[in-house]
């Protein structure tokens, strides 16, 4: 069933950022709680390792780690992508992907965006990795980076070594990450199971994805680059810029999904839940 589902800090939230910091694992969780609940038992874990992929003879990099040995069966693939500034490295294991994807039995990739200046090394102050994301922001470098295509091979190069399961590949990210997550489920909405980005926007124009993407947005009220009422924001390199209500975030999701109104649940102090469903496609 495709639904959408929406996390966040309810209003006048002592704690909030506590509060939905523990919501934001239980529902990050529960993304992969159907891969979960069908693994065989992983019978061969191979430690995470960085791989590069060549792109029209631009090298990009990602890390994969879980169950990645073809002897293993086909198995699921989750998709982490970090935020401005991250690695694939240090999203996969600081969020506590690799070790859970062991656990489980699973495979995490960690792709690495783009930096504006190709030819010194990535700097989280003077070189940050952003995501091509579609909103036409960042240098040149960043806006004409073909990162939907580079996505699209790291799970073919993926799959060339592991055997994965197509109808479980799904795709999380955060901030700079999220915004690219949902750009991929609007574009390559065939190839993902489903999708949820955590504090960050979609920027693509509205339009329908090619089905209703199952979709969970999760944000908290303590990330200054995201607030969750929307406003100015003024980033650590310098720019600012304003962002939309995370509210309008999922409203947009419901719209393009085809999904009825939400319903609101309060399922811990100072979080709540909006879900929608069925939408389109069932």
């Amino acid at each position: 069933m495709t639904g959408t589902l929406a996390a966040y800090p309810s209003a006048g939230a002592v704690d909030g950022g506590a509060a939905v910091a523990h919501a934001t694992r239980w529902a990050v969780a529960a993304i992969v709680l159907g891969i979960a609940m069908i693994l065989l038992s992983a019978t061969l874990v191979e430690a995470g390792e960085q791989r590069t992929i060549n792109m029209a003879g631009i090298e990009r990099s990602y890390y994969v780690a879980g169950t990645t040995s073809v002897n293993s069966g086909e198995r699921p693939l989750l998709i982490m992508l970090h935020g401005a500034g991250g690695t694939g490295q240090q999203a996969v294991r600081q969020y506590g992907w690799e070790r859970k994807a062991e656990k489980e039995g699973f495979i995490v990739a960690g792709p690495d965006a783009w930096r504006p200046f190709p030819e010194w090394p990535a700097n989280l102050l003077t070189n940050p990795r952003f995501w091509n994301d579609g909103g036409g922001r960042g240098s040149a470098e960043i806006r004409n980076s073909n990162d939907v295509g580079f996505i699209d091979e790291m799970v073919e190069d993926i799959a060339r070594s592991t055997a994965i399961d197509r109808t479980r590949i799904y795709v999380t990210g955060f901030s700079s990450g999220a915004g690219m997550a949902q750009r991929m489920a609007v574009e390559r909405a065939n190839r993902y199971a489903a999708v949820a980005p955590i504090s960050g926007i979609v920027y693509l124009p509205p339009t329908s994805p090619y089905r209703a993407m199952p979709f969970l947005y999760l944000s908290g009220d303590r990330d200054p680059l995201n607030p969750v009422q929307g406003g100015p924001v003024h980033s650590p390199w310098g720019n600012t810029f304003s962002k939309p209500a995370h509210g309008a975030i999922s409203q947009r999701w419901r719209e393009m999904n085809g999904c009825p109104p939400p319903t609101r649940t309060t399922p811990a102090p100072h979080v709540y839940l909006e879900m929608a469903t069925p939408c389109r496609d069932g």
